[in-house]
C-alpha cells in the first residue's frame, strides 16, 4: 500500500491516494503548499490520454463530450 501523503516542513505531497488527515489539517489549518509527486502526476497523464482518445474517436461519452464545459 503506498503513502498517501508525506508532510515536510510546510509542503504537503500527495501521490495519487487519499490524503491523510494531517496533511489535509496542514494545508486548512496552517497554509503548507501542496505539491503533486510523480505517481500523482503520471496518473493524471494517464486520465488525460484516455479523455483525449474520447475526443478523438468523435462519439459520445457523457460527461467529456457531451457539453460539459470543460470539454467544449
Amino acid at each position: 500500500m503506498p503513502a498517501v501523503g508525506n508532510l515536510t516542513a510546510a509542503s504537503v505531497t500527495l501521490d495519487g491516494g487519499a490524503p491523510a488527515l494531517a496533511d489535509v489539517v496542514a494545508v486548512a489549518r496552517s497554509g503548507a503548499l501542496v505539491q503533486l509527486g510523480e505517481p500523482a502526476r503520471a496518473a493524471m497523464a494517464r486520465a488525460a490520454s484516455l479523455i483525449d482518445g474520447f475526443v478523438e474517436s468523435g462519439q459520445p461519452v457523457y460527461g467529456v463530450t457531451t457539453g460539459c464545459p470543460l470539454s467544449t
